[in-house]
């Protein structure tokens, strides 16, 4: 694999504060459901905010996975020209 560089390690960190994130976000829209009087203190645009913040974090959580354990810094196959 090779030696792993300071970048290497700011990866893995920006990664975890991802996936921490997400769960906080995660939990707080999970509160926001769960609410024994839902409608009291924000009604449905709440929940609806909650929802889309969520889908977004997981959207960018999932691309930071794809960019992780994509090709490090050799191109793809398909693109060599040799004979």
């Amino acid at each position: 694999m090779g030696k792993r560089t300071w970048r290497w390690w700011v990866v893995r960190f920006e990664l975890g504060l991802g996936i921490v994130a997400f769960l906080f976000t995660a939990s707080v829209v999970v509160f926001v459901v769960a609410e024994p009087c839902f409608g009291c203190n924000g009604g449905p645009e709440l929940l609806i905010a909650s929802l889309a913040a969520l889908l977004v974090m997981l959207f960018g959580l999932l691309w930071m996975i794809r960019i992780i354990r994509g090709p490090r810094d050799e191109p793809p196959p398909w693109r060599s020209r040799g004979g």
